[in-house]
């Protein structure tokens, strides 16, 4: 994360508390999720996109919420895949694919 980033996460994470950069709206937004998604939780939409476009985000609601959207869908994917990932290693652990070598 770049020194921008992490002020903006700074800011963000401070909500409800008391000029874009050459990495896509979204791609900086993935870097950021945690700190977005606890604003969101301690504050308003509009005060979570106001900080964010503060800092050069430029986005409107509409993109913003579609953004968020996409990113939880990609995140609950990669939480699915490896899930079954684990439960396929277990699997084969119970049923003696994986033997000792040693005795």
């Amino acid at each position: 994360m770049n020194e921008n980033d992490k002020k903006l996460a700074e800011r963000l994470d401070a909500l409800g508390k008391g000029g874009l950069s050459a990495r896509s709206k979204v791609s900086r937004l993935r870097l950021l999720y945690d700190h977005v998604d606890g604003a969101l939780r301690r504050s308003s939409w509009q005060e979570v996109l106001d900080a964010l476009n503060a800092d050069g985000f430029e986005m409107t609601m509409a993109t913003f919420k579609s953004a968020m959207q996409r990113i939880r869908k990609e995140r609950e994917r990669t939480a699915a895949e490896e899930g079954e990932r684990k439960n396929s290693m277990s699997e084969a652990f119970a049923n003696g694919f994986f033997k000792s070598t040693t005795k």
